[in-house]
């Protein structure tokens, strides 16, 4: 079984360790990695090998979208993940940014669920980054 490795991305520290945590237990193929700032994020990307990128969108000095930016500059095919509670309101913005999927925070346990199933469906619709080389 291939490992997936998440990059989760949030500001809020607690936040993005339960989303991390409960990434992995809905998927036992999944590893994640945690960062609460995009550009710590963007680091992290340069030195592990990231299968794809949830993101919070409304982050303090770069947003979500701004993250995605600079991502698809070195990262063209690398599946990213809109993981906010302003989903609605984002949509067409996400699709003009090519966000590969959007998905809601909610309360209802269901969730961490369907963000992991999202996950595996842009993992497996997207070249492994392992096979793929990296244009910079």
């Amino acid at each position: 079984m291939d490992r997936i490795t998440v990059l989760c991305v949030d500001d809020e520290p607690d936040l993005v360790v339960l989303t991390a945590s409960l990434l992995e237990a809905a998927d036992e193929r999944f590893e994640t990695i945690t960062e609460t700032d995009p550009r710590a994020a963007l680091e992290r990307l340069e030195s592990a090998s990231v299968d794809c990128v949830v993101s919070d969108y409304d982050m303090p000095e770069m947003d979500g979208l701004e993250l995605l930016g600079s991502i698809r500059s070195e990262y063209a095919e690398l599946p990213f993940i809109l993981f906010t509670g302003k989903a609605e309101a984002l949509a067409s913005a996400a699709a003009a940014h090519e966000v590969t999927d959007c998905v809601r925070k909610a309360t209802d346990s269901g969730q961490f669920e369907r963000l992991a199933a999202r996950i595996s469906n842009a993992v497996m619709g997207a070249p492994r980054r392992s096979q793929t080389s990296v244009s910079k």
